[in-house]
């Protein structure tokens, strides 16, 4: 009975729809079966799959390892792609809601102005507050640039960790990895 219960080994993973493709190619070299695969009932771009893999296969540590430093490295090219708009849509926010604060006192203060310093004053805030909004769309333009660049250099990095992940695999067990 024990022989029956430790034959395969299962492993559930759910990715998104667009790496789909990717993650069962690797996973595939990596000595897993794909058994099935289904949709979310609540996400619609979230693809389940169910994949097994004897028990006793030969490298089983050595891919247990590479599996895992596959998965590390996944998850931080992810984490480094909604990293790359981040920083700049904070700095947006934050500008363009002080702009928008500026603005308004300065509307305040220019309709409701009881003589000219007022009026000077408010017509200067709301110039302010504009000028808020230029530098959000200038400083959040370049920002976007660079994130690009230093993420884009990461995750560069990152896959070819991954590629040399899964060509060590591919080489333990036997299945070939088409890029």
């Amino acid at each position: 009975m024990t022989e029956n219960l430790f034959r395969d080994d299962k492993l559930s993973v759910a990715v998104k729809a667009d790496a789909e493709r990717e993650i069962k190619k690797a996973y595939c070299a990596l000595g897993w079966v794909l058994d099935g695969e289904y949709g979310d009932g609540k996400y619609g771009d979230i693809i389940h799959m169910d994949f097994s893999r004897p028990h006793l296969v030969g490298g089983k540590d050595r891919l247990q390892l590479l599996q895992v430093r596959f998965e590390v490295a996944l998850n931080f090219m992810g984490r480094a792609k909604r990293s790359i708009p981040l920083r700049a849509t904070i700095l947006g926010a934050l500008l363009s809601l002080i702009g928008a604060a500026f603005v308004a006192i300065g509307l305040i203060m220019a309709f409701g102005a009881h003589g000219n310093l007022f009026l000077a004053g408010g017509v200067v805030l709301a110039s302010a507050g504009v000028t808020f909004f230029v530098l959000a769309a200038i400083s959040c333009a370049e920002l976007l640039r660079t994130d690009r660049v230093r993420y884009g250099t990461i995750i560069a990095v990152l896959k070819e960790n991954i590629n040399s992940i899964i060509a060590e695999a591919s080489r333990i067990t036997g299945v070939l990895y088409e890029d």
